[in-house]
């Protein structure tokens, strides 16, 4: 599970041209559980994605990972590690096919790669035109293991470049539908049809414009999916500490004067409220520290111990988002977090992020060259 935090907050209005640049070592986004994003009911799959890589440096590398078991492709694309050549892993039910360009993507340019399955057919394109095509079964098994943007699961085959315009459709893609995205290069708004070639917009699951997107995060590593951005209503009761209620408090918190304080003790120390978390979802946490003369605060969602958390060591309002893994209950947790904080929280905010939201794995940088 995911979390980071920052002290800047997110904006709901797209900026300039943005991609993220990986740096072939550590770097990924975390899309969620892949069977968040395919089922196995699904009988139809596309990808679309802008790519400029970095030479050999890139061979072997991941672009886009679905899983089926840890480790093991259920849907995906890379580079070959020989031939530089873009490579779609397809999973037909007992092996993969494997559609492959025969433009080589690692000569430093921005390519437009779009691979497509569906039974007895499954083809790559780049830059518009398709390049290859299979005839082989399409036979979808996602898992409950991490979708990944440029790894094998956040562990492996770090892609090197840069990535933008990610895109996921429940349909195979159409010759025409593929030229109109590439549209002579420049990379189009996927969440409306544009009245010709392209009509797909009500099938796409997942689009990331990698930071000019409508409420992306750039500070805090955070790319909503656009076909379904923004939040859900506030989570929190009382989340101004206005009335002394709708919070279990432990040992050594008071809620007063709209502040929730604690001044130390032994048991528990945390106050804590059923806000409803989901299990898979990502949920965007504000909160406000109005005082502190020791320690260090934590504000977790889903448990007391093994998840991630957001904390603080001085006054200021921190911003973070967090995702919620199978172990997540429906709380969310203001403690103690090193048996030494003495200090008080004015506010805290827990609203759930729209569609399936992306997160980076720390500090990868958005970068203004783009497609």
């Amino acid at each position: 599970m995911l979390g980071l935090a920052s002290t800047v907050s997110s904006s709901s209005t797209p900026e300039s041209k943005y991609s993220l640049d990986f740096d072939g070592a550590d770097d990924y986004v975390s899309l969620g559980a892949s069977n968040s994003i395919m089922t196995t009911s699904q009988n139809e799959a596309s990808l679309s994605v802008w790519i400029k890589a970095t030479g050999a440096e890139s061979d072997g590398k991941y672009i886009f990972q679905n899983q089926k078991t840890t480790g093991t492709t259920n849907f995906g694309l890379r580079i070959n590690s020989i031939s530089g050549k873009a490579e779609a892993l397809i999973w037909n039910g007992s092996s993969h096919c494997n559609p492959s360009s025969t433009t080589d993507v690692t000569d430093g340019n921005w390519h437009h790669v779009v691979i497509t399955g569906k039974a007895s057919e499954q083809k790559i394109y780049v830059d518009g035109s398709v390049e290859d095509t299979h005839s082989e079964a399409f036979s979808m098994i996602p898992s409950v293991d991490d979708c990944t943007i440029g790894s094998i699961n956040g562990a492996s085959d770090f892609f090197n470049g840069k990535i933008d315009n990610v895109a996921l459709w429940s349909v195979a893609l159409d010759a025409d539908a593929v030229e109109a995205i590439y549209n002579n290069g420049k990379p189009t708004n996927l969440t409306f049809d544009d009245g010709d070639n392209y009509d797909n917009s009500s099938a796409l699951v997942a689009y990331y414009r990698m930071g000019n997107g409508s409420f992306d995060d750039k500070a805090n590593g955070v790319v909503h999916d656009q076909h379904a951005s923004g939040f859900g209503a506030e989570l929190v009761t009382n989340g101004n500490f206005a009335a002394d209620s709708d919070w279990n408090k432990e040992e050594g918190w008071s809620i007063s004067g709209g502040v929730a304080s604690f001044s130390g003790g032994t048991s528990n120390r945390h106050i804590k409220q059923d806000v409803g978390i989901t299990s898979g979802k990502t949920y965007k946490i504000v909160y406000t520290v109005s005082s502190i003369s020791a320690g260090e605060v934590a504000v977790r969602l889903g448990g007391m111990n093994g998840v991630s958390e957001i904390t603080a060591t001085s006054t200021g309002t921190y911003t973070g988002y967090i995702a919620a893994n199978s172990s997540a209950n429906g709380d969310v947790f203001i403690e103690d977090n090193d048996n030494n904080f003495v200090g008080s929280i004015s506010s805290v905010s827990v609203k759930q992020l729209n569609g399936l939201p992306a997160l980076t794995s720390g500090d990868i940088p958005f970068t203004s060259d783009a497609p």
